[in-house]
């Protein structure tokens, strides 16, 4: 199976082109956010997303906010000209659906028991996509058991190149999004790590 990847949490140049030439179709910026370690202001992040799209063309980038006000949303999408947003909020469906006259719009949804899945259903056909994680950035991962019968989009949470196999072979995600499990430290991703996470995703397919 063929399997899209994002690598999340970048915050350079230098980031956006190691995972852009290994692989990722998508890149994710966190822009606004401070309590996350790999916050972004709109300037920086305008920068990195002009030049990586100087680069590569057809990289999705992709930005990470948590229950922001839509106008500032809308702003940061055009001065970033950010091709998809990713909301970790409690953004309701009414905001979902507005944003959308926008901008593609993906929603994260914490799965921490079986309750949880309901809102994969709420969400569907309100959002161009839905994202499962266990905790925004937390680096957990979902309870496979849980998502047993669940045909899930993407897919978040501890994954790291060590066990990419087992989590694709188990839950078959269409995209897998990946930050912590690549990184040296918060912010700064590793070559090494990086590119053992596209070899062994290449074995997945």
């Amino acid at each position: 199976m063929k399997i899209d990847v994002k690598i999340c949490g970048i915050t350079s140049r230098e980031d956006a082109f190691l995972a852009t030439s290994a692989g990722a179709t998508h890149l994710g910026f966190v822009i606004g956010v401070p309590e996350s370690k790999r916050n972004m202001n709109r300037e920086d992040a305008t920068d990195i997303v002009q030049y990586i799209k100087s680069e590569y063309s057809g990289i999705i980038c992709v930005g990470v906010f948590v229950d922001k006000i839509f106008e500032d949303v809308v702003n940061i999408v055009r001065d970033c000209k950010l091709d998809v947003v990713q909301l970790h909020g409690d953004e309701s469906t009414e905001f979902c659906q507005k944003l959308r006259n926008f901008v593609k719009v993906y929603k994260a949804i914490i799965i921490k028991s079986k309750k949880d899945l309901s809102l994969i259903k709420k969400y569907e056909g309100v959002v161009d996509r839905i994202l499962l994680d266990a905790g925004h950035g937390s680096g957990e991962q979902i309870d496979f058991d849980l998502l047993e019968g669940v045909e899930v989009d993407i897919l978040a949470g501890g994954i790291s190149p060590d066990n990419v196999l087992e989590i694709v072979g188990n839950v078959r995600p269409k995209m897998i999004d990946v930050s912590g499990g690549v990184e040296l430290f918060p912010g700064r991703k590793s070559k090494i790590f990086i590119q053992k996470l596209f070899t062994n995703i290449i074995n997945c397919n």
